[in-house]
């Protein structure tokens, strides 16, 4: 007979698949606001001002090293959820 998993694992899996939910929506802000940030590039006022650029420039770097990590949390994750996957036969 086939083994069940038992309760814990499956409730870890749940947990897991959660935390996968959570940091797709979170990758997808952050895609987004670096992508708004950048297209402020396009705005003369911003364009000029120097002290504007710097200020974006860092709020865009700041986005990407916190998706970087996410996105390193989230492959993990998947990586491990794709381990846990029970043989098909």
């Amino acid at each position: 007979a086939p083994r069940r998993p038992d309760r814990a694992a499956e409730r870890r899996r749940q947990k897991d698949l959660a935390r996968v939910e959570a940091l797709e929506a979170e990758i997808a802000a952050l895609e987004k606001e670096i992508s708004s940030f950048e297209e402020s590039f396009a705005d003369p006022v911003v364009s000029r001002d120097g002290n504007r650029v710097r200020s974006v420039r860092s709020e865009i770097e700041k986005r990407k090293i916190v998706l970087s990590e996410r996105m390193g949390e989230w492959e993990g994750l998947l990586r491990k959820l794709g381990e846990e996957e029970p043989a098909v036969r």
